[in-house]
């Protein structure tokens, strides 16, 4: 066989997980006969009737979703969940693969794969993903929203928005592109962008995220977001919130042997320490201890 010929094919196949369709390989040159010769030496594996895998890629979990998007056919792309988790968004996981594609394609990918149809993929809503065509993170968490828990869709949207993934333009446009559409999950979109201005400052954990909906579930104002205290040095992770008369804390501090934990904040102002004690244990995570609240006023 034309060793010129396999470098090239190993070529196409590194830049896609080790994945390739069939329809790639002709457009580069290669004809149906180099192909099924390649098939038969092992060089390249049948992964369905459309694609291929490269013998020498190993096996992973990017291989499997490239090979469904190339599977799915022209204009398909990574979708909902596995957008997110490829986009590194915790909490979704890249299988089973959500692909969409737009209204009218083949529905051709194996049965593991969830096929989604869009009347109108616009082309600022496609980025390519660790080399995979895939929906934005934007236009991700759009097309969850239809679906998901409430909770769940906040913890997205602020998990997104932390990692720079999204923003409040970008959560605007795409509202206003996809509501005329009349999409499901565009009310509860536009219940979160409302709650979120364009100066929002996320949550930068799960941690903190509960903190929050803690102080809500009680009952007392929203708190500022990652407030740096002036004057109070801490050894290891630190979440501060406050209002003009509250400050509330939590520390974390990670050792070899064990974790700590402190939960901190101010009476003043009618924040009440079965609010902070509660927060305090209702996030604790495993394997990490918290330690009795203390308080810390304005100005201490």
């Amino acid at each position: 066989m034309d060793s010129d010929l396999d470098v090239h094919i190993a070529d196409l196949c590194r830049g896609q997980h080790g994945a390739v369709s069939r329809a790639q390989l002709l457009l580069a040159g290669i004809g149906r006969n180099a192909i099924r010769r390649r098939i038969t030496a092992g060089t390249l594996i049948e992964w369905s009737g459309d694609v291929l895998l490269h013998a020498g890629a190993p096996a992973t979990p990017l291989q499997t979703v490239m090979a469904t998007v190339l599977d799915a056919g022209p204009g398909a792309c990574a979708s909902h969940d596995t957008t997110l988790h490829l986009a590194g968004v915790p909490g979704f996981s890249a299988t089973p693969v959500h692909i969409t594609q737009p209204r009218g394609g083949v529905l051709r990918p194996d049965g593991a794969a969830i096929m989604h149809t869009s009347r109108r993929i616009a082309l600022d809503h496609v980025a390519l993903i660790h080399g995979i065509p895939s929906t934005t993170v934007t236009r991700a968490l759009f097309d969850i929203a239809a679906t998901a828990h409430p909770d769940r869709l906040d913890r997205a949207v602020d998990a997104a928005w932390t990692r720079s993934l999204t923003d409040h333009r970008r959560l605007c446009e795409a509202l206003d592109l996809l509501a005329r559409q009349g999409r499901a999950g565009i009310r509860a979109m536009r219940e979160a962008i409302e709650q979120r201005g364009a100066d929002h400052v996320a949550p930068e954990s799960g941690l903190e995220h509960r903190f929050h909906q803690m102080v809500e579930q009680d009952g007392q104002p929203p708190l500022l977001r990652q407030v740096r205290w002036a004057g109070r040095a801490r050894v290891g992770r630190g979440v501060a919130a406050q209002t003009r008369t509250t400050r509330v804390g939590a520390f974390s501090r990670t050792g070899r042997a064990s974790s700590s934990a402190a939960i901190s904040g101010a009476p003043a102002g009618g924040t009440s320490p079965r609010c902070c004690h509660a927060a305090g244990v209702a996030t604790r995570p495993r394997g990490v201890r918290i330690s009795s609240p203390c308080w810390i006023r304005n100005g201490s």
